[in-house]
């Protein structure tokens, strides 16, 4: 059992973050809705990476240890790790389980939309946070 996302952050490296991220997107059982709108599954996610889902297995596993800088600003973005999703003076108006859901919904739009690339998917995701700090700060 993983620890709390709000300990992880205190507790947990950054490769200690994305692993567990990617062990909570693995775990079986992701029936319940809330789930599957904050952890992507393997195929998922790997659509949103432009990549295969071998290859977030194996980095979910240690076995590649280099990722490409893109990859990993995805998953970042998504887990909540960079940019942090529960930056208090940012995101008051939701906790940091809607802002990573909001970021999944950001990212998997713009794949929906036509993105290119997984520069395209990072673009949307960071465009997203911006308009919900515009939003916040009116």
């Amino acid at each position: 059992m993983g620890i709390s996302h709000a300990r992880a952050s205190l507790e947990q490296s950054i490769s200690e973050r994305i692993s567990e991220f990617l062990r909570r997107c693995n775990k079986r059982g992701h029936s319940h809705p809330l789930h599957q709108k904050q952890f992507p599954n393997y195929t998922r996610l790997a659509k949103l990476c432009f990549c295969n889902k071998s290859t977030i297995t194996r980095i979910a596993t240690g076995e590649q240890s280099k990722v490409d800088k893109e990859t990993l600003d995805v998953i970042c973005a998504l887990s909540g790790i960079s940019p942090p999703a529960s930056l208090k003076k940012l995101f008051l108006h939701c906790d940091d389980m809607q802002e990573r859901q909001r970021r999944l919904e950001d990212a998997e739009e713009a794949v929906k939309n036509g993105a290119n690339s997984v520069g395209d998917v990072i673009d949307a995701i960071m465009f997203g946070i911006q308009q919900r700090v515009k939003e916040l700060h009116g």
